[in-house]
């Protein structure tokens, strides 16, 4: 069976990330997508019984469970590691260090 799937470049990813958090569902001072359904689907699924079976929520991963992450995280994965990774708890000076660790240890992973 074929997979069918949106192919999503990574500017897309960053303002889909940007916009669940600092502008949530909105456009020009429009309302386009529920803020309800922004906080709902950053946070795990949970089916009637209680049960989380894994974690995804609506549209993003949840990172609830990464140790040494903000149970707060989320993220999108798409096509070509085109991914968006949001910490709503970290404030910009901090969110600017987190990044520039994550480079840091991306650019000695490639030189290995």
């Amino acid at each position: 069976m074929p997979q069918e799937f949106l192919k999503v470049p990574s500017r897309e990813h960053g303002i889909t990330g940007w916009h669940a958090h600092e502008l949530p569902g909105t456009w020009r001072d429009h309302q386009l997508v529920p803020r309800r359904w922004l906080e709902v689907a950053t946070r795990r699924f949970v089916r009637a019984d209680g049960a989380t079976p894994n974690d995804y929520g609506y549209t993003f991963w949840i990172m609830d469970e990464v140790d040494g992450v903000p149970r707060d995280a989320f993220s999108t994965h798409g096509d070509r590691l085109n991914d968006s990774y949001v910490v709503p708890s970290l404030d910009p000076p901090e969110r600017a260090k987190v990044r520039n660790e994550l480079l840091q240890k991306i650019v000695a992973a490639l030189r290995k």
